[in-house]
């Protein structure tokens, strides 16, 4: 399978429609490797992508004081 991508320069950086493109590729290879998994179940990000968007949304934890609100 052979893939072109056109887009308009104007609305989205090369670099954009790459990340697009990869995450594409992610959905065609999960669908190849489970065909029978509905495509709402399938990961649509490589895993590079996963790993940042899971480093960035994840906060460090925090040890919470044994105080209540009141007394801080």
């Amino acid at each position: 399978l052979q893939l072109r991508w056109l887009f308009a320069t104007s609305l989205f950086d090369r670099r954009t429609i790459e990340r697009m493109a990869a995450s594409f590729d992610a959905l065609l290879d999960a669908v190849i490797a489970t065909p029978d998994t509905a495509v709402a179940e399938l990961d649509l990000l490589p895993p590079q992508d996963r790993a940042q968007l899971a480093a960035s949304t994840m906060p460090a934890t925090q040890a919470l004081p044994e105080q209540c609100a009141h007394e801080l």
